[in-house]
């Protein structure tokens, strides 16, 4: 008989060098070997601000995600991010949609706690372009001479110019959808 699954937040010191470990290893590590916890401690020392979620099967975590805080500057104004980072599943747990659970409960959590806005750095963007995130285009930069543009002013291009002036509202994507299962719950 299958133990109840569940997920929940991971606050303690002991509870994430454990869930680190037995996820982190395969995704973010050569394996085997498994990373040694004493490289791990350290590190995980200087991530208490972070929120931690992990799909439980029982004790056992099989799923992990990561935020941390930020702030965002966006046209003009200062907004709170959540920047989501160490997103990983046990091999033996994937194509179970654990992470898509996993990710549209951190982003209801951050939503609630007030940050409109997250951030994140994926190994592949196609997997979280269905969850509604996209890359950013990287800005180019042009130098030219203004006097290489003057025969485009006898140029007829056709065409109207005008100018329209916008706002700008945060309209996260998840608040238009349903992301997690009904039968998913916090403890």
């Amino acid at each position: 008989m299958k133990s109840e699954i569940s997920i929940r937040p991971v606050t303690t010191f002991e509870e994430r060098a454990s869930m680190v470990l037995a996820l982190g290893g395969y995704a973010f590590e050569p394996s085997p070997p498994l990373p040694e916890r004493d490289k791990w401690e350290s590190w995980l020392r200087n991530q208490e601000e972070a929120l931690a979620l992990a799909f439980f099967e029982g004790d056992r975590p099989l799923a992990m995600v990561w935020s941390s805080p930020f702030t965002q500057y966006l046209r003009g104004e200062v907004y709170p991010m959540a920047g989501i980072w160490g997103v990983a599943s046990h091999p033996a747990a994937r194509r179970n949609g654990y992470i898509r659970t996993l990710m549209a409960d951190l982003l209801r959590h951050e939503r609630e706690a007030g940050k409109p806005l997250t951030c994140l750095y994926p190994f592949r963007p196609s997997f979280y372009e269905r969850m509604g995130y996209v890359t950013f285009p990287l800005p180019r930069k042009a130098t030219f001479e203004p006097s290489a543009l003057r025969p485009l002013l006898e140029a007829d291009l056709g065409g109207e110019v005008e100018r329209m002036l916008r706002r700008l509202r945060v309209q996260p994507v998840y608040l238009q959808r349903k992301l997690a299962p009904e039968n998913v719950r916090w403890q």
